[in-house]
């Protein structure tokens, strides 16, 4: 068996990020560079749980009930769309 993929204890946006959601896709919005992100249903249910400041290990359980996917790979995938947003400089992260 595989080790999980490891996820930061939490995760918030910079005060520059603005998000904006819709009923299956959603934008961020880094209103110092003036970029906009768009965001497929997946990505966009994540952002609403980070906005909320809900730790990463919920964010893969409610991915895992809302989408036909498994934890290991709604846990990968929300790592990687983390590791992401920290690359533009979104985030900010805790542990």
């Amino acid at each position: 068996m595989s080790t999980p993929t490891p996820l930061p204890g939490r995760v918030r946006f910079a005060n520059s990020v603005r998000v904006r959601l819709g009923a299956d896709t959603g934008f961020l919005f880094e209103q110092r560079s003036g970029r906009v992100y768009s965001l497929n249903a997946t990505a966009a249910l994540a952002a609403a749980r980070i906005q909320t400041e809900q730790p990463p290990v919920e964010i893969v359980s409610a991915v895992v009930d809302a989408f036909e996917i498994d934890a290991g790979t709604a846990r990968r995938d929300l790592a990687r769309f983390i590791a992401d947003l920290r690359a533009e400089g979104l985030t900010d992260l805790d542990g």
